[in-house]
């Protein structure tokens, strides 16, 4: 139900824009609805066996900003907190907005990276958006 309603979500704002999953894992769910309504780019730092769509090797901390480019959305499923601000600033730098779903309960202060923040509530799934506008 998380992953269709975020889907959903996404698909109804960002339409056929450039929309890239970070740290996807092993976590397909949401790429799989996203893949065919979207311009979709799934990243991790590991090749993943059996992947239902192509996974592009990049590391947060050190990204390949090309790939980034022309993205309208950030997105990235229960991301660790380290990885959170390298997020958000990948995202400022190609001026795309950002959504993570965090670990529930995890309360994150985005504030520091993005001035327009807000938390979704999408048919019962929440998210953090992050609005470079």
């Amino acid at each position: 139900m998380l992953y269709s309603n975020l889907a959903e979500y996404i698909i109804k704002k960002y339409g056929n824009n450039k929309v890239i999953e970070i740290g996807v894992g092993k976590n397909f769910q949401l790429g799989i609805l996203l893949y065919k309504d979207t311009e979709y780019i799934a990243t991790d730092i590991f090749i993943s066996e059996n992947a239902p769509f192509k996974i592009v090797i990049d590391d947060i901390f050190n990204p390949v900003i090309s790939l980034y480019r022309d993205a309208k959305l950030l997105v990235s499923i229960n991301p660790p907190e380290e990885i959170q601000p390298e997020i958000c600033k990948v995202g400022r730098r190609i001026s795309s907005n950002v959504i993570i779903k965090p670990l529930n309960g995890e309360i994150i202060d985005f504030k520091r990276y993005y001035n327009k923040v807000s938390i979704i509530n999408y048919k019962n799934s929440f998210f953090y958006e992050l609005n470079i506008e």
